[in-house]
């Protein structure tokens, strides 16, 4: 199975209106992880994805799953 995780959250993010820096500040993260996340670079912990999960509105199936 792939992963998309790098772009169900930019787009995820962008639809909900946060900025990387909005999110960072609302997950209590760095920025600069989201811009390693959403460019495939770093992966992250479940416990980050789980965080996201609840900020932006989604299950983790969907942060982690391709969708058109």
């Amino acid at each position: 199975m792939d992963v998309y995780i790098h772009c169900n959250l930019r787009r995820l993010r962008k639809a909900r209106g946060y900025s990387q820096r909005q999110l960072s500040e609302i997950v209590g993260i760095d920025k600069g992880n989201i811009s390693r996340y959403e460019a495939q670079v770093e992966g992250m912990r479940v416990e980050t994805a789980v965080k996201f999960a609840i900020v932006l509105g989604c299950t983790l199936d969907q942060l982690f799953t391709y969708s058109k």
